[in-house]
């Protein structure tokens, strides 16, 4: 091969960036208490469906509609359950193992009482890497007023693709694209009201704690209706802050500074003083943020290790 020849395959692959095939566990999904996030719907509907390795998404243009806030607990120092409240009223339980994610109970959420699911729904299989399916039955029953309702149905998941999505919030390296085909017949006193069926992509990311971006179709493929979701603020539980301590230098800092500490770095998360994450580069080789991109002014770091999450404040120039 000729000298010319070879700079010209290396600028080719200098150019490329190659994300690794990201993993996510239990521990970088259940939230902590006290954790909050907002999370805003909008009519807008994007195709994600084509996946693959290394995509990019691009979700910038999601047009914002009303917003819902949720805030988790964990009852009685439950070991895998979580409750998260919406606007402080429904009530979303969810238990959260090595094996998997699974919806247990719904209460004030779309529905008048609670709803308890005798046979769980399957959320998310665990661990969850590029190659992971599954699927899952469920039921679930209420009584309202005399009336007993239930749903039952079948759910399909697999793991489209990984790579990078920009949302109105932030953009997000290293996600899953999940797709889930939520099928269900709905029932009032014994009688079957008729199938429904769902279609959502949702991407993940570890250490955050909902998915940052979800695409839904429903109803039958001649008249379906569409809509998304996506995570617009978040901040970590009481539980989550100052486990451990690492040192930022230089601190303030014009175009970034380095991380340093006892403990590998898994991931690092800047946030505004709305709570509102931005995006920052981060080099796992040197341990350096590249915050060149940001306005000046005072932002909160969060950084992730084995053994905690550290928050400090960062000045930036």
């Amino acid at each position: 091969m000729t000298m010319k020849k070879i700079l010209l395959l290396a600028s080719v692959l200098s150019s490329v960036t190659v994300l690794a095939q990201p993993t996510i566990n239990s521990s970088d999904l259940k939230p902590e208490e006290g954790e909050k996030f907002i999370i805003t719907s909008s009519s807008t509907y994007l195709d994600v469906s084509a996946g693959g390795s290394n995509q990019t998404w691009d979700l910038s243009s999601l047009v914002a509609g009303t917003s819902a806030n949720l805030r988790a607990t964990i009852p009685n120092s439950s070991a895998t359950q979580v409750d998260t409240y919406e606007n402080e009223e429904g009530i979303i339980c969810h238990t959260y193992t090595s094996t998997g994610v699974h919806l247990v109970k719904l209460s004030g959420v779309n529905a008048p009482t609670s709803q308890l699911f005798s046979d769980t729904k399957l959320i998310l299989p665990l661990p969850l890497t590029s190659s992971s399916t599954a699927t899952d039955t469920y039921s679930a029953s209420a009584t309202f007023q005399g009336i007993t309702s239930g749903v039952n149905g079948d759910v399909s998941i697999s793991v489209e693709g990984y790579g990078t999505v920009t949302t109105p919030f932030a953009t997000f390296n290293n996600v899953l694209l999940v797709k889930t085909v939520d099928t269900y017949n709905t029932t009032a006193n014994g009688n079957i009201n008729g199938a429904n069926q769902v279609t959502s992509y949702a991407f993940y990311k570890a250490g955050m704690h909902q998915p940052v971006a979800t695409m839904f179709k429903s109803g039958p493929d001649n008249n379906p209706t569409y809509s998304s979701n996506f995570l617009s603020s978040y901040s970590l539980g009481l539980e989550d802050l100052n486990n451990v301590v690492f040192a930022i230098a230089p601190n303030p800092a014009f175009d970034g500074f380095k991380v340093q500490g006892d403990y590998t770095i898994e991931s690092v998360t800047m946030f505004d003083i709305n709570s509102k994450a931005v995006a920052v580069q981060f080099d796992t080789a040197s341990n350096y943020v590249d915050i060149s991109n940001l306005n000046a002014g005072v932002y909160q770091l969060h950084v992730k290790s084995a053994v905690g999450t550290s928050v400090q404040k960062i000045v930036k120039r």
